[in-house]
């Protein structure tokens, strides 16, 4: 079952990059998948209850989700300029008796619902806000959702990751530049660089960073 929310702001931009990386965003991120749910990395626990409630940014046509249906989670939410890519999702999942809501939007315009979320995913989207005020409004909108103690768990590109990707320019961020982009109210809790192989046979260099957000 899907309840869904339409934003008020769109960004064709980023639905022409959406609409080309579908294919090789079909999948579950493992290093998220590790860190949120069994907690495996830098001494992190996860511990998360069955119903707290999980949005994934840019959550294109990730199984991310129905990995999570499957270990019984309940509270879901898909945030995803491209309805094409959450539709393509909601029909892959057919009539899960999980309540899955959906935000179609641009996480740099949009406004998010305050104090609502107890985990934040975004697995290569804030790499792309190459300008100051879509990094100002994306950490507005990430302080706003997550409740306090919440975990945010950011991948981006590395500092030996591309300069473009599908035509687009992206940003590159080590730990420290990445949390200080984010700024003194979330404490990082850890880091993991990996690699993605691209369906053209590239490689590119990934940093995970997850924080708790101390502050609300």
């Amino acid at each position: 079952m899907a309840t869904r929310q339409y934003a008020s702001s769109y960004s064709g931009t980023f639905e022409t990059f959406t609409r080309s990386y579908l294919s090789a965003t079909a999948h579950t991120p493992q290093v998220s998948f590790s860190i949120a749910y069994e907690g495996t990395f830098g001494g992190y626990t996860g511990n998360y209850l069955k119903d707290n409630s999980i949005i994934d940014i840019g959550s294109g046509r990730s199984t991310l989700v129905d990995d999570l249906c499957a270990l019984g989670y309940k509270k879901l939410t898909l945030l995803d300029v491209s309805e094409e890519a959450i539709s393509q999702t909601l029909r892959r999942l057919g009539n899960s008796p999980i309540s899955i809501s959906t935000i179609y939007g641009d996480i740099s315009k949009i406004t998010v619902q305050e104090n609502l979320y107890d985990l934040w995913h975004d697995r290569a989207v804030f790499h792309f806000l190459t300008e100051e005020s879509q990094r100002n409004k994306y950490v507005q909108n990430l302080k706003r959702s997550l409740k306090k103690n919440g975990i945010a768990i950011i991948a981006t590109f590395g500092p030996d990751g591309p300069d473009k990707c599908s035509g687009l320019n992206t940003m590159k961020y080590d730990k420290t530049t990445l949390h200080a982009e984010l700024g003194d109210d979330f404490q990082i809790l850890g880091s993991k660089i990996d690699y993605h192989q691209t369906p053209f046979n590239t490689s590119q260099q990934f940093i995970y960073c997850w924080f708790k957000f101390k502050i609300k």
